[in-house]
């Protein structure tokens, strides 16, 4: 997607730093591809509920996974990025908890520096995410809601303080 070439957001400086919350799932990783396009020096945190195993065993899981392994799909997002020369690391944390979004922010700063923007792209794709309005149980309701307001509404707590270029939310 086009979504940030010609934008209107201050051009990347050296060091910026982009928080990327789903960012190995398919939408957060595809934004996360847009912009490393458009802004090849930025640095990404991908943030995702669950670890990625170890780097040294990458290659061997996804040689011993099928290709519909969310695990190695997670992988193979992560290398595509890294293929495109971005600096990349990824975090977990659970957006819909409080503590832990505050703890992967320092996290991320510790490691990066300052977040200068962020991809709210979290949500759950799992079980009947995809169903019409009128057969929604509340349960479901809930299931989309945590990662996507409560998350979004923890990134803006847990970052309130930093002068950010761009907070992007995304929706289903």
């Amino acid at each position: 997607p086009a979504v940030f070439e010609n934008s209107h957001v201050a051009p990347v400086h050296a060091g910026a730093v982009y928080l990327v919350s789903g960012g190995t799932g398919g939408v957060g990783a595809a934004l996360a591809q847009a912009l490393i396009r458009a802004r090849p020096q930025a640095r990404l945190a991908l943030v995702g509920r669950s670890m990625l195993p170890p780097r040294d065993t990458w290659e061997q899981v996804c040689l011993s996974s099928t290709e519909d392994d969310p695990v190695r799909q997670r992988i193979e997002r992560v290398s595509a990025l890294e293929g495109l020369g971005a600096e990349v690391a990824v975090f977990c944390a659970d957006v819909a908890d409080p503590s832990q979004v505050k703890d992967m922010v320092i996290a991320v700063e510790d490691r990066f520096g300052p977040v200068t923007g962020v991809l709210h792209a979290a949500g759950d794709m799992t079980g009947n995410s995809f169903k019409s309005v009128l057969d929604l149980e509340v349960e479901d309701f809930e299931r989309q809601f945590r990662p996507k307001v409560l998350g979004a509404l923890n990134l803006e707590v847990a970052l309130a303080d930093r002068e950010l270029e761009f907070f992007v939310l995304t929706s289903s």
